[in-house]
């Protein structure tokens, strides 16, 4: 079955900034530069194409086993 991320980039955040509580603003934050300047951080790009445009990314978190956030950014 084909899933709705088939085909999508997969970023990841918590390399650069570490595991703790507020760790999604962190991701939210690098998100947003990455749409406002169309742009990545090659040392977060996990899986998919480096050239390609970001009109809106989902951040997701999870800290320890029972906190998940789920944020979705878009381009105004």
């Amino acid at each position: 079955a084909e899933g709705i991320f088939d085909g999508k980039s997969i970023f990841r955040f918590k390399n650069i900034s570490g595991e703790y509580f507020t760790a999604a603003a962190f991701g939210m934050h690098l998100g947003v530069k990455m749409i406002e300047t169309q742009s990545i951080f090659p040392s977060t790009l996990l899986k998919g194409n480096e050239n390609q445009n970001f009109n809106h990314i989902i951040v997701y978190n999870h800290f320890g086993s029972d906190y998940h956030s789920i944020v979705l950014l878009s381009k105004c």
